[in-house]
């Protein structure tokens, strides 16, 4: 048996609606797991889920916790909604694994933060980013500065590029096309993944923004294509991009890639290449399909909770990533900002 089924916790979702319900749904019944319980903003729309997934639904989230009694909550709010559901959730003292960007902003992102930490809760983020495979080989190859005789950051390049935008039309989320209510598009959505890793190789300095462009998604008002370079404060160049800008919705295009000054390595849609200074040619490392890092998320993320750790990424760590990205939405809308004042909690790490 796996963890998650050896922790013997009921499950219980907060946001039954988001498009990424079903990947915990798909998570659970591996480990031959059930939700104990779901409840959602929209609760017409809750029900007919639930009742497609045969599992209870309560329209209010007190009830769900009072009525099923959860152990673990997957909260996966509304992006308007975040900071409020956060913190209803933060309140209960369940531990949580949380759906980013925590708000359509830096400011609603951090009162979402202030909320978990006053509560004092075990609360982990949905950061698939940071269960990827190259930060493994980083930690095992020495790929950088922070492991003993590793090479110095060259520079970094993070594009997470998924189907195009109507998709969250067929997912049944409209409002993820509205900037009201999701706060942007491609930037605050997947473009969160490669803020936080940005802000992992600062460790702590400051970040400047060289450049940035934001594209819109023609018929709305979020855009459909981010790009913006960024400066750490050792030379380190970091290239960040995200899109909902290829053909179909089966088309993804992720590429992660590092390069110091004594290997290179490459992750795209989940085949990574590792590639040392000596080496003559690059090395399959690892391949695995993109969603295996949420099951990897899922899993370690209980196994935090159980042998009493710290989560992997802590809601007020990041958070931080939220105010990356409205200082890079600034510079694209010529709001000149030079740069970003690096606080990264976990100074001097790596994910992982």
């Amino acid at each position: 048996m796996g963890v998650l089924a050896d922790s013997r916790l009921r499950f219980g979702v907060f946001g039954l609606c988001h498009w990424h319900a079903e990947f915990y749904r798909d998570i659970l019944a591996g480990d031959s797991l059930r939700i104990a319980a779901a409840t959602d903003g929209d609760a017409e729309a809750g029900r007919r889920r639930a009742d497609g997934w045969d599992i209870p639904f309560e329209d209010d989230f007190e009830d769900m916790i009072a009525r099923h009694r959860p152990d673990f909550l997957f909260v996966l709010p509304r992006h308007d909604r975040a900071a409020d559901d956060i913190r209803r959730a933060a309140a209960t003292g369940l531990p949580m694994l949380v759906e980013k960007p925590f708000g359509r902003d830096g400011i609603e992102a951090r009162r979402a933060a202030e909320a978990v930490e006053a509560a004092g809760v075990f609360a982990d983020s949905c950061l698939p980013n940071r269960h990827m495979d190259i930060w493994t080989a980083c930690r095992e190859e020495g790929g950088l500065p922070e492991m003993p005789g590793a090479g110095k950051l060259l520079y970094a390049h993070f594009r997470t590029n998924n189907g195009p935008g109507r998709r969250y039309l067929d997912y049944g989320v409209p409002w993820m096309l509205k900037k009201r209510l999701s706060g942007g598009g491609a930037l605050r959505n997947l473009g969160y993944h490669g803020a936080d890793a940005a802000l992992s190789l600062a460790r702590g300095g400051d970040i400047g923004i060289a450049g940035a462009v934001v594209q819109a998604l023609p018929g709305t008002d979020v855009e459909g294509y981010a790009a913006a370079t960024l400066r750490l404060a050792d030379g380190a160049v970091i290239t960040l991009e995200a899109g909902y800008a290829t053909a179909g919705d089966a088309c993804i295009d992720h590429e992660w890639r590092l390069s110091t000054d004594r290997m290179f390595l490459s992750q795209q849609n989940g085949r990574l290449l590792v590639q040392g200074r000596l080496e003559p040619g690059p090395r399959l490392v690892a391949e695995n399909e993109p969603r295996l890092f949420y099951l990897r998320m899922v899993t370690e993320s209980v196994r935090a909770l159980v042998e009493g750790r710290p989560p992997n990424a802590p809601v007020p760590e990041a958070a931080r990533a939220a105010e990356l990205i409205d200082a890079i939405y600034a510079h694209a809308e010529g709001g000149h900002t030079s740069g970003f004042p690096g606080t990264f909690a976990r100074s001097g790490s790596i994910p992982g």
